[in-house]
C-alpha cells in the first residue's frame, strides 16, 4: 500500500512539476511580448493588447505559483 502512495506523489509531483515549468515559459513569453510592443516605437499595437496580455500575465503567475505550492506539497 505504501509503495502505491509513493508511486502517486511521485506522479503527482511529475505532474505538478510539468505546470511549473510550462507556467514559467509562459511568463517568459507574454513578458517579452509585453517588453517588445511597449518598446517598439512602430509597434502598431494598441490598449487592447495590451490590456489582453496583461490579463493573460496576471492569469498565468496565479496558475504557476499554485502549481509550485502543489508540486511542494506533492514531496
Amino acid at each position: 500500500m505504501e509503495s502505491w502512495k509513493n508511486a502517486q506523489r511521485a506522479h503527482e509531483r511529475r505532474f505538478w512539476g510539468t505546470l511549473l515549468c510550462v507556467g514559467v515559459a509562459l511568463i517568459a513569453a507574454l513578458s517579452s511580448s509585453l517588453l517588445a510592443a511597449a518598446t517598439s516605437a512602430d509597434s502598431g499595437v494598441g490598449p487592447r493588447f495590451y490590456l489582453q496580455q496583461s490579463v493573460l500575465l496576471v492569469l498565468t503567475v496565479a496558475g504557476t505559483v499554485l502549481a509550485l505550492r502543489r508540486w511542494r506539497s506533492a514531496s
